[in-house]
């Protein structure tokens, strides 16, 4: 019967919950429903009938009595199965004298099925590494590596479930593993936070923040009424943040401007700023770390806006390079290639070692069809940095393209790296050379595509 299964899963939830009585009712249920399928589901239904009457402090020798004459009724693969069933709700509970018994009682088992008998005998192994002097499964080795491992699988069901749309799920995960392993509780707390963020459960999210500058901003930042107090320990999270490094920086920022509105990031932005000195870079590397949250979050002119700034504030040529190299990206993302290429140019002459400003100037030059130019920058761009694999695809198909120019639609998206454009490219030589455009779309090469060119 279909209740039987929703009595037993019931029975175990209770029992989660610690609420004994009731789970036993439930399992009560399912064995009543169970009598008439078989010894096997009966025999099951008394195991859980034994365990939920432990949990409630009853002595359940009876009923073991009369699983231990229904299991030698059963065929091998059966007693096997339900053998196996025992010892994994024994080390469920780390009663790790019955686990380790009934382990032994499965791999002994005459016929017993292969899967069985290789999940026992793994487990009999791993028990066999937390022995004590006496031989005896170690409870204390046994129990530590057991919830190592359950705390490990607790937060990738917390994981699952906040990918999958349901923060209240995962944060109970989140909340166990935490409970299993306090050592983690520094790692798993972010994670406890951002579920019950995304749940809605702001007081629960503002016990999780406090003490924690960064989390306590994205709590004021939630509530309108509490701007000046997110402004504050935002600042004070980017300044203790800062010290690692910009990206740091930016990672603190942005969860907080998540709950901002356009006008109050760009408020919050000025009023951190002006507190900074210009000393050591500060306000340079924080008008960075604003600018790339501004570009995350869709705000290109605050973006540049801020990375402007930054470069008013004088920075060191390590950090002006830096910033000339995002504006240049953004004005290639915005198909001014010849603005672009000059401002990679820029934050060259403050380090000319930098091999993605090389990179970019190749990629703008492409995309002018100035080939010769391209490959000069992305001979240079390999040379200092020879084992990124774009740079490589690019200096390789600009040789071929200066050697022998073809198409320039063509060309242009064979130099340029990315899976799509080599084999779009692949297909066009493939069209214009007459042969199988079908295959070209395969082309995942700058040599695949030669074939086709």
């Amino acid at each position: 019967p279909v209740e039987k299964p929703a009595f037993e899963m019931m029975g175990k939830i209770l029992t989660e919950f610690k609420d004994f009585d009731n789970a036993f009712e439930s399992y009560k249920n399912a064995f009543l429903l169970s009598r008439e399928e078989g010894k096997y589901a009966i025999a099951d239904g008394l195991k859980n009938l034994c365990f939920a009457g432990e949990d409630l402090g009853e002595d359940m020798q009876e009923y073991y009595s009369r699983i231990a004459k229904l299991i030698e009724e059963l065929p091998a693969d059966e007693r096997s199965a339900l053998r196996f069933s025992f010892a994994a709700e024994a080390g469920k509970r780390k009663n790790y004298a019955d686990e380790y018994r009934w382990i032994e009682e499965v791999v002994a088992t005459p016929d017993c099925p292969e899967a069985i008998f290789s999940a026992a005998l793994n487990r009999l192994t791993e028990m066999n590494m937390h022995l004590d002097y006496a031989g005896n499964p170690d409870a204390a080795a046994l129990c530590a590596a057991d919830d190592a491992l359950d705390a490990a699988r607790a937060v990738e069901k917390g994981d699952f479930a906040y990918f999958g749309f349901d923060p209240v799920c995962a944060l109970f995960w989140y909340s166990r593993a935490a409970e299993l392993m306090p050592e983690l509780k520094d790692r798993i707390l972010p994670k406890q936070f951002s579920a019950a963020v995304a749940a809605g459960l702001i007081p629960e999210a503002a016990g999780y923040a406090r003490g924690i500058p960064a989390l306590e901003a994205v709590v004021h930042a939630m509530d309108v009424d509490e701007f000046a107090q997110a402004v504050s320990t935002l600042n004070n999270a980017v300044t203790a943040s800062l010290s690692k490094s910009i990206e740091s920086a930016a990672a603190v920022i942005y969860p907080a401007f998540l709950f901002l509105s356009r006008e109050k990031r760009r408020e919050a932005a000025e009023q951190i700023l002006a507190s900074r000195s210009t000393r050591d870079d500060e306000r340079a590397r924080v008008s960075l770390a604003f600018g790339s949250v501004y570009l995350d979050l869709g705000m290109v002119d605050a973006a540049r806006s801020m990375l402007r700034a930054a470069l008013r504030a004088n920075p060191g040529s390590e950090i002006r390079s830096r910033i000339l190299i995002e504006l240049a990206w953004m004005e290639a993302e915005e198909g001014d290639y010849k603005q672009a290429v000059e401002t990679y140019r820029l934050a060259l002459k403050q380090n000319e070692r930098f091999p993605a400003a090389w990179a970019g100037i190749a990629k703008a030059s492409i995309r002018l069809g100035e080939f010769t130019e391209a490959l000069a920058a992305a001979k240079e761009a390999c040379l200092l940095n020879p084992a990124d694999a774009s740079y490589r695809h690019m200096k390789e198909a600009l040789e071929v393209v200066c050697a022998e120019p073809k198409d320039e639609t063509a060309d242009k998206l064979f130099c340029l790296p990315g899976a799509e454009n080599t084999a779009y490219a692949a297909v066009l030589y493939a069209e214009s050379s007459g042969k199988d455009a079908a295959s070209a779309w395969n082309a995942e090469s700058a040599a695949d595509v030669l074939a086709f060119r």
